[in-house]
């Protein structure tokens, strides 16, 4: 048994040494051809995720501004992804491991030839010759020789070997001959990579050992195509009776199924059917090929025996054979493989067909006998071997010429000019590539590899046409997950939304299950708004793995978009929480349906950021807007300023200004959105849309009507009617009609109501004043009764009704006065609210706080230790008022620790606040030792609020102290401006 199945195990060690080493090589090829199989085109493609980034506007904050309610927006952003195919890059290691079972091979054939007669070594010799000539060695230049002194030294190197052991040496056993002739080779290579002045010399020598190796390739295929069918004798020669009817139905069944795969591969029937496989065939024909080859030596013994030569160059053949399909596989080379698909497919069903006319002509007697005839089917009788291999080669020929035979030598050039392509691709050769590809696709008609190139190279912006009709050929015979996505995706890129879901179907008809595929079509769906479409498809994607986290991230991203009903917390505890993509977008579901969020997230984990960890950190930074410190923000400032986050350094910026903005350092986000507006050329309306509100809120509507001027020069949002909102807060009437008027031009319908109530006010003269509803008077007063008018605002003080209206109308007048510097007025209102009945608690609160900044102007510290002692309560937005008091106190106790630190906060924080301004100026000139620190102090901040005429006195007395008295005149000339406005 042993001898029938392990048949080198009688050998001499030397030979079975070098029969190990060369199975281990063609288990090796085995091995290399199957993983190749398997991988596909996922050797040279990958998958490339393309985000699209959308802005969901949230509302960060509201808040109040006469009869306007005012609404702060944050940009949140959510990331939708699909796939697309990449660019073809070469199989390096498919292609390595190809040379290498190629030289392993011609080591072999070369120490097995060296043991043949002269005239079968001289007939073999010259076909290595031809061989070493096919390489093009030349191509190399090799140590800068570009002419064929390579190939003269490459010949005599391995020629005269060979003739050494064949002629002078031939004694040396073939083990001791395959060592020799590897050295050499190795030499070769050495030389090769070390001398050759072209980069990838051996990509090189794989592109031009492409012919020799499909020729030794084909050859080997039709050694072998008949093996299965011998192995049907062995078996059944060893099994007993019956033998002919066992025979007559394998062998009819095994035709049969060779027959329908045949007429599938010619495009004539197209059924369900489980075809025979032709990698598969090939794979077992070659196994039992070994022991095959060892029976069938009576046919080649005049020239060698088989051992071990004869069994050693069945296997380097063999290396050979399976090194070459596993690289065209490795490298999706498709027309190349329809080739050897087809030969295989063919050979097999011809040779077969053939063998069993031989069996049938020379050992039918035998069929019907317990005899073991497969001892005697290399002995013919009547039909020779010969014959049987001519004829088989015969069938095999009449099905190439049915399907034409120049097809299959196109798709063999094609081949080698698909190699030459992927040789451009990695020199970076792109026009000659394209050249080569063109070439391939001409030759070999619906190559998926060449066509998809050419679909990538052809791509631009501007015309993606002739990409798309290369991908409709790629998709032709052999269509991939890869080329089927970017046919979609072309006409997703042409806002051709219905096309991509038509293309999109039929690929998913034709790969059913690929998740890639189905969240590529959903992507389709949604952006037509077929919502439940599109969530299905996401929800079917995520079933695969490759796609699971994609999907789940567009699943979260389309119910943002879409506000769809979805728990952000709940959700994202079924779905891959480790994909920043997938943790980013339920963030922003959870802002934008103000839902709760409890997930614990680092948004930092990256210095490096991506498009993903951007998302997350602008959109964590919204979330705990309201909360977040210093060094936070700090830290995510650094992240966003760094420059190899250059891409996403402007629109993380904006969240960290938001932040700073509401941790009360307005200088700061001011100073930050100043910038962003510098640099940007696309979002200036943005920047200066939210500055103009911050700038309201803060008490400064002249500035605000400037920042919100560049807004509408934008044509962004409501930047008109909230320019037109702050020239009404200042007072500004003729330049407040101008701009409502542009209002009513281009304003919707309730822009357009707000207008006309507001132009009735700012038209009405002042004797209909005490005629009007109370708050309309209250509009009045606020918007049309300046500093100086008390006479005509005493008298419509008396005219009202509703003492909440009434004491609105007194705090706005008091704090008028108070900002005006005059205090003594500003105190004579306030008092009238005293005994008044309210009903508005927030207006309540606003006195009482009013009451304490009047205290603080006097430095009654006292008192304001007593009205805080009474529960007066501080809330989040009068952060620095209540630092400006705690400094206050602290300076009384003699704590300059804590006054020092409060003081610093109130003098940087907020240009706008002028009492925490002054009072900190007022402590720096009291107790620095900087002369000038109260002077710097005041003058940063006129810098940023240039209309407050108290920071204006305030500076022109610290100017003059410090001898600054041109600057004080000049400053005095802007606080008399100032008095004069309304």
């Amino acid at each position: 048994m042993t001898e029938g199945t392990q048949f080198w195990k009688s050998w001499k060690p030397e030979h079975r040494y070098a029969w190990y080493i060369t199975a281990s090589a063609f288990v090796l090829a085995l091995a290399f051809y199957a993983f190749s199989y398997y991988r596909g085109v996922d050797g040279i493609l990958h998958w490339e995720k393309i985000q699209e980034q959308k802005v969901i506007e949230s509302t960060l904050d509201t808040y109040r501004l006469g009869p306007f309610e005012l609404s702060v927006p944050g940009d949140n952003y959510v990331i939708l992804e699909y796939f697309n195919g990449s660019a073809i890059e070469p199989n390096m290691v498919g292609i390595y491991l190809y040379l290498v079972m190629l030289a392993i091979g011609v080591v072999v054939l070369l120490a097995v030839v060296t043991t043949f007669d002269r005239f079968w070594f001289i007939a073999a010799m010259a076909l290595l010759i031809l061989f070493w000539y096919s390489l093009r060695l030349r191509v190399l230049e090799v140590f800068g020789q570009l002419n064929d002194i390579p190939l003269v030294v490459t010949l005599i190197a391995f020629g005269g070997l060979a003739i050494y052991f064949n002629m002078i040496r031939p004694g040396v056993d073939v083990a001791r001959r395959a060592v020799a002739f590897a050295g050499v080779m190795m030499l070769f290579a050495l030389t090769v990579g070390l001398g050759s002045k072209v980069d990838y010399p051996f990509m090189h020598l794989a592109v031009t050992a492409y012919p020799a190796a499909v020729v030794i390739t084909i050859l080997f295929i039709l050694l072998v195509s008949h093996e299965i069918l011998a192995a049907f004798i062995a078996i059944l020669s060893r099994s007993g009776a019956s033998r002919i009817q066992h025979f007559f139905i394998l062998t009819t069944i095994y035709l049969a199924n060779l027959l329908v795969t045949a007429l599938h591969e010619l495009d004539i029937i197209n059924w369900n059917f489980v075809y025979l496989n032709a990698y598969l065939l090939l794979v077992v024909s070659a196994v039992l090929g070994v022991w095959g080859f060892r029976d069938r030596q009576a046919t080649y013994e005049n020239i060698l025996s088989f051992a071990p030569a004869g069994a050693l160059l069945y296997l380097a053949i063999a290396t050979i054979a399976f090194g070459t399909i596993g690289g065209l596989l490795g490298n999706a080379n498709d027309a190349a493989l329809n080739v050897m698909e087809d030969i295989i497919v063919f050979s097999h069903l011809g040779f077969s067909f053939i063998f069993v006319l031989y069996i049938l002509s020379n050992f039918a007697s035998l069929l019907g006998s317990n005899l073991p005839m497969h001892k005697v089917l290399y002995k013919p009788t009547r039909m020779p071997w010969f014959t049987f291999q001519f004829a088989g080669l015969i069938a095999t020929l009449a099905f190439v010429f049915f399907v034409g035979w120049r097809v299959y030598v196109y798709d063999a050039v094609s081949g080698f000019y698909t190699y030459l392509g992927d040789l451009d691709i990695k020199l970076n050769n792109l026009e000659l590539a394209r050249a080569h590809f063109d070439r391939a696709r001409s030759y070999g008609f619906q190559s998926h590899h060449a066509n998809y190139a050419m679909a990538k190279l052809t791509q631009n912006r501007y015309n993606l046409e002739e990409s798309e009709r290369h991908l409709e050929l790629a998709n032709g015979k052999r269509p991939s997950a890869y080329s089927l996505a970017n046919s979609g995706n072309l006409k997703i890129w042409q806002t051709r939304y219905f096309d991509a879901i038509k293309s999109l179907r039929h690929a998913q008809s034709q790969l059913p299950g690929s998740g890639i595929l189905e969240n590529n079509l959903g992507y389709a769906y949604a952006k037509v708004f077929n919502l439940d479409s599109a969530l299905y498809l996401f929800s079917e994607a995520r079933e695969v793995p490759q796609a699971k986290p994609t999907a789940e991230a567009n699943i979260l991203g389309l119910s943002a978009l879409e506000y769809l009903p979805m728990g952000a917390d709940s959700t994202l505890e079924l779905f891959d929480d480790t994909y920043t993509g997938t943790i980013a977008n339920a963030l922003a579901l959870a802002n934008t349906q103000r839902q709760s969020f409890t997930r614990e997230i680092d948004p930092f984990a990256s210095q490096k950021l991506t498009l993903h960890s951007a998302t997350l950190l602008n959109n964590y930074l919204l979330r705990h807007v309201g909360n977040l410190d210093s060094a936070t923000l700090a830290r995510a400032y650094a992240l966003a300023d760094d420059s190899v986050n250059s891409d996403y350094m402007e629109a993380l910026k904006v969240p960290v200004a938001i932040g700073y903005y509401y941790q009360h350092n307005v200088t700061r986000a001011l100073a930050i959105m100043a910038e962003l507006v510098y640099i940007s050329s696309t979002y200036e309306g943005n920047y200066n849309y939210t500055m103009g509100l911050w700038a309201l809120e803060q008490g400064n509507p002249a500035r605000a009507a400037s920042f919100f001027d560049y807004a509408v020069s934008q044509n962004y949002k409501r930047a008109r009617l909230y320019k037109a909102i702050a020239l009404t807060e200042d007072r500004n009437v003729p330049e407040a009609l101008a701009a409502w008027d542009s209002v009513l031009a281009h304003g919707s319908e309730a822009e357009t109501e707000i207008a006309n109530q507001i132009t009735r006010i700012l038209r009405l003269p002042s004797s209909q004043a005490t005629s009007l509803t109370d708050p309309l008077k209250y509009l009045f007063c606020r918007y049309r009764v300046g500093v100086g008018d008390t006479l005509l605002f005493d008298n419509i003080l008396s005219t009202f009704t509703d003492n909440n209206y009434k004491a609105n109308a007194l705090l706005d007048m008091s704090r008028r006065q108070f900002e005006r510097n005059n205090l003594r007025k500003a105190i004579r209102y306030f008092n009238q609210v005293e005994g008044l009945q309210l009903t508005d608690e927030n207006l309540f609160n606003d006195i009482r706080h009013f009451e304490l900044l009047l205290l603080a102007e006097r430095r009654e510290v006292d008192k304001i230790v007593k009205a805080i002692n009474d529960g007066i309560t501080f809330p989040p937005d009068r952060y620095l008022e209540k630092t400006l008091y705690q400094a206050l106190v602290a300076e009384v106790n003699g704590d300059t620790i804590l006054a020092e630190k409060n003081y610093e906060i109130v003098g940087t924080y907020n240009p706008f606040f002028e009492e925490g301004i002054i009072a900190a100026a007022r402590y720096y000139r009291e107790h620095s030792s900087d002369n000038l620190k109260a002077y710097n102090t005041l003058v940063e901040a006129v810098q940023l609020n240039n209309t407050s005429v108290k920071l204006w006195t305030a500076y022109i007395d610290e100017a003059i102290r410090v001898g600054f008295d041109e600057y004080a005149a000049s400053a005095y000339e802007k606080v008399e401006d100032l008095r004069r406005r309304p």
